[in-house]
């Protein structure tokens, strides 16, 4: 997925936040590697900081390499800087639907939001 936009131009795949809308499908028990970029706009872009809600995940890659000591444990939020891309494991143990969004409050309240049908 990638993450791109500033203010109130903000979006997810392209797409802004759609309550009616499954972004992702994902099984109960069954570990899910999900690529996570920032893009570099005119503008050069701004941090989105990636939160998955309801369950935590492992930084297995962060822009092509092992990630840093203080990203190898266990997280539900990750920086992305712009240009950013990082790859994490993750395993849902729990049926629902679960949110995924950008953590700042102000491109939250501007679609920068999925859902996740587990």
């Amino acid at each position: 997925m990638t993450f791109s936009g500033m203010g109130n131009m903000v979006a997810i795949d392209g797409k802004q936040f759609d309550m009616d809308r499954i972004d992702l499908r994902a099984k109960v028990g069954e570990k899910e590697v999900w690529e996570i970029k920032n893009t570099r706009d005119m503008m050069d872009g701004m941090i989105h900081p990636f939160h998955l809600h309801g369950v935590q995940f492992k930084v297995i890659i962060r822009n092509g390499n092992a990630p840093p000591a203080n990203e190898q444990d266990w997280k539900d939020t990750i920086a992305l800087y712009p240009g950013d891309s990082v790859r994490i494991e993750v395993t849902f143990q729990k049926r629902g639907f679960f949110m995924y969004h950008c953590h700042i409050l102000e491109h939250e309240d501007n679609g920068i939001m999925g859902q996740v049908l587990v």
